[in-house]
């Protein structure tokens, strides 16, 4: 598909969902989609995302680069799914930062490369905490290196420091609940544990860091 045939996709998708966007907040358009999804509807559910998203919502914006990344209720477009996760990762949605990474490794509308889908993990485990820890070593595909590894971590944290507002808005209670867990983990000894922590006292996830001590 062309640049233009899926910029039209897009501005033609948004121009549908805006009539409904007029009526309906976000969370009230995520509810029926949600419902439509779990019904099997995926074209209501791309409907109802796509209008949410047109009022800037990350949630929405990451279900339809999902949507379009499985090919469910629309035809299935790696392209499509990244324009999404981007947005949705720019506004520090966990779940599009992880799915940046599982594009990296398999290399769906990304050049396939281990080095940025480690980035990805880091940058995934700083703002969902223990749902997405990033193991010592990262895939069983391709064995990182030590120095490919730093090369990550600092690419992550440049990243960070660029989108730091975003991220940080995006931590709630349930990361502080996250957290005290992850200590505990760490202070037991479990070694992936140590290592996220590791990261996420680096980056001060969410201003969280900063009231606790292990």
């Amino acid at each position: 598909m062309s640049k233009l045939s899926i910029a039209l996709c897009i501005l033609f998708g948004l121009i549908c969902a805006s009539f409904d966007a007029m009526a309906s907040t976000p969370s009230e358009l995520d509810a029926a989609a949600s419902k439509a999804y779990q019904a099997d509807d995926f074209m209501t559910a791309f409907s109802d995302w796509s209008a949410a998203a047109t009022q800037g919502d990350a949630k929405a914006e990451y279900e339809l680069g999902s949507l379009y990344d499985s090919g469910w209720g629309v035809p299935q477009n790696y392209a499509l799914a990244i324009h999404w996760y981007s947005k949705a990762a720019e506004q520090g949605n966990a779940d599009a930062l992880h799915s940046f990474e599982l594009a990296y490794q398999a290399g769906h509308g990304v050049p396939q490369d281990y080095i940025e889908a480690y980035k990805w993990c880091i940058l995934a485990s700083s703002v969902g905490g223990s749902n997405y820890m990033c193991p010592p070593q990262p895939f069983d595909k391709a064995k990182l290196t030590t120095d490919q590894i730093n090369q990550a971590q600092k690419d992550a944290l440049v990243w960070y420091q660029h989108h730091q507002k975003s991220l940080t808005s995006a931590a709630s209670k349930e990361d502080t609940i996250a957290l005290n867990k992850l200590i505990a983990s760490a202070e037991h000894g479990d070694a992936k544990a140590q290592l996220s922590l590791g990261i996420l006292y680096e980056f001060e996830t969410g201003g969280i860091l900063g009231n606790q001590s292990c």
